[in-house]
């Protein structure tokens, strides 16, 4: 069996079917290539399949997170303590005592040991910014906020706004004033556990006594005796 030289200068032998036989160390190459072809397949697969997972649970997060059936609104039977309305950023919910989950999926919270009005002090409430605080977004200082209990209609106007991290809880510190503090997390568009949260601080509109009739005070009777019919 004769030998015959390519211009490369690679010998190659005939085969007895008249076909050629390569030599052994291109058929090493060629398999080398091929092995490393599919194992780089194999990875961009398997790189693309983690990916995807990850990808549906994200937006699963999301879904629970921002899912409108996982809110359940108040029933008749639910104890509330009033309601919050912020006309401008279309805010209207019932008002709940306590923060926990299960409470601020139903209406907004109150927390428990800030006041309620017409108590002084810093009334602090908290809700979803996907649900009952949606509107917050949109506040902006001089809206007024309005808290209906049964005690009355008590009116805020909003004097500012600001992003605190979640263990800042000097927010909900006591004061001698009549202040009002709304709590939600922030970004509001954030996927998943947002890392901060949105305060709107507000302070109480005075509620303005009429002006007494002319002569009133003149007219007035002296203390201890009756006034004159």
């Amino acid at each position: 069996m004769r030998r015959v030289s390519t211009p490369q200068g690679t010998s190659i032998t005939p085969s007895p079917t008249g076909g050629h036989i390569m030599d052994a160390t291109r058929i090493n190459v060629v398999l080398v290539r091929g092995l490393a072809l599919t194992a780089v397949a194999l990875l961009a697969i398997a790189g693309s399949g983690r990916a995807a997972a990850s990808g549906v649970s994200r937006n699963a997060d999301t879904l629970r997170e921002q899912d409108p059936g996982s809110f359940r609104p108040v029933s008749p039977a639910d104890h509330t303590l009033g309601r919050i309305e912020i006309p401008r950023v279309g805010v209207s919910a019932p008002i709940l005592e306590g923060v926990d989950d299960r409470t601020i999926r139903r209406a907004v919270g109150h927390f428990p040991e800030t006041p309620l009005p017409p108590q002084a002090g810093n009334v602090a409430l908290a809700a979803h910014r996907t649900t009952l605080f949606y509107g917050l977004r949109h506040i902006r200082i001089g809206d007024t906020i309005t808290l209906t209990t049964p005690k009355g209609a008590f009116r805020y106007t909003v004097e500012r706004t600001w992003v605190v991290d979640p263990a800042d809880v000097s927010v909900l510190a006591a004061s001698p004033d009549k202040i009002l503090t709304l709590v939600t997390c922030y970004p509001f568009d954030y996927e998943g556990s947002a890392p901060k949260r949105f305060i709107v601080r507000a302070e109480a509109i005075p509620v303005a006594r009429p002006a007494p009739e002319p002569g009133a005070a003149a007219n007035a009777a002296p203390p201890g005796f009756p006034a004159a019919h």
